[in-house]
């Protein structure tokens, strides 16, 4: 980003609210800044945070990239649900054979289809 306003306004557009903003951003940081405060800096009315905010801004928008990247990845996998018991199931199968959780849902499936 080059800017602090253009690196809120991304994490706006992340996480949703002004709120969320804020207290991503004054997470782990020695200021506390209301969500007005950091729609003002979106807006360029705040030009120039101090050196902690922009830290604090810096911080947030990695968090909120990780943040986005694993619902992006959860949306493409296509959000299975399943009990708790065959969750775990799985997972000691997968964990016995060394899978990725594709490979695993991969062989289910092909016992599934090879009982038809």
């Amino acid at each position: 980003m080059s800017s602090p306003a253009e690196a809120v306004q991304a994490l706006y557009r992340a996480l949703g609210s002004w709120q969320r903003v804020a207290d991503t951003c004054n997470d782990d940081t020695e200021v506390c800044h209301s969500a007005g405060y950091y729609q003002q800096v979106a807006t360029r009315r705040i030009r120039k945070p101090s050196e902690a905010t922009r830290a604090g801004i810096t911080r947030a928008l990695v968090s909120a990239e990780r943040l986005l990247k694993r619902r992006l990845a959860r949306e493409a996998r296509g959000g299975l649900a399943v009990r708790l018991t065959t969750r775990e199931r799985l997972r000691s199968v997968k964990d016995a054979n060394g899978w990725t959780w594709d490979e695993t849902l991969q062989s289910a499936a092909e016992l599934m289809e090879g009982e038809r």
